[in-house]
């Protein structure tokens, strides 16, 4: 053990916008001072069907143009980097959110992060709350601003959101019905309930009408780690739909 807080180790994860196409309103209006070129622009929503709902492939999209496939990739890849965002920003924008990486590359730390950060702020705390949460993002200082200008915070409309975070292959372990048998919202509610101890047991009904009255941010971590074997990922996926 390094000794190391959270706080202290987390780096702000960023996501393409090949990830959240599907929370931008108006593309255009999102990219067009961000992309290298207009052209930029056309591939991207040809590639991701963002014109008549029809995703391009790479082939096709170079014939309309009429240049090579190796330049549609090259293209493709340099108008993603340009709408690199930050992942605070995009769960703001998002009342449902998959975040999808490879492992290691972070998914747990983001869902760790802004637990803390949450939980921080309902509490008072100075070391980890809404502002730690949404620090800029270092290379967006040195891109974007002069010497005197101070950055923005990354956008965070929801005030202190109550954080309920759920390992998911915990509850594939214990909490899901026997093999074979569907699984409900029940049992991803009553696992959580477990889970909170026999000293916390009486708090569950005050947790659940919070939930339901005044809304909460709810984190599954770890669908990657659940055995796939007797469906027990389908099973978790009952659970959480």
């Amino acid at each position: 053990s390094t000794g190391l807080s959270l706080a202290a180790v987390y780096v702000s994860l960023c996501a393409t916008a090949a990830s959240t196409l599907a929370i931008l309103k108006d593309l255009d209006a999102n990219i067009n001072g961000h992309l290298p070129t207009p052209r930029h622009i056309r591939v991207l929503q040809l590639r991701f069907g963002l014109l008549d709902g029809r995703p391009y492939n790479q082939q096709e999209v170079a014939e309309r143009f009429g240049f090579d496939p190796h330049l549609v990739d090259q293209m493709e890849v340099e108008g993603l980097n340009a709408l690199t965002m930050p992942l605070v920003a995009i769960l703001n924008a998002s009342d449902r959110l998959v975040l999808l990486g490879d492992p290691g590359s972070g998914k747990s730390t983001f869902v760790n992060f802004v637990a803390l950060c949450l939980a921080g702020e309902a509490l008072g705390r100075t070391d980890a709350n809404l502002a730690l949460m949404t620090t800029p993002l270092p290379q967006e200082d040195e891109r974007q601003l002069g010497h005197d200008e101070k950055p923005a915070p990354q956008p965070w409309r929801h005030g202190a959101l109550l954080p309920v975070r759920v390992v998911l292959r915990d509850f594939a372990a214990r909490g899901l019905p026997a093999v074979g048998q569907p699984a409900t919202g029940d049992h991803l509610w009553h696992f959580i309930a477990a889970e909170l101890g026999d000293s916390l047991a009486d708090y569950a009904p005050h947790l659940k009408r919070a939930l339901r009255e005044t809304g909460g941010l709810v984190l599954l971590d770890g669908l990657d780690e659940v055995p796939e074997a007797d469906a027990r990922r389908i099973q978790v996926k009952q659970a959480v739909q």
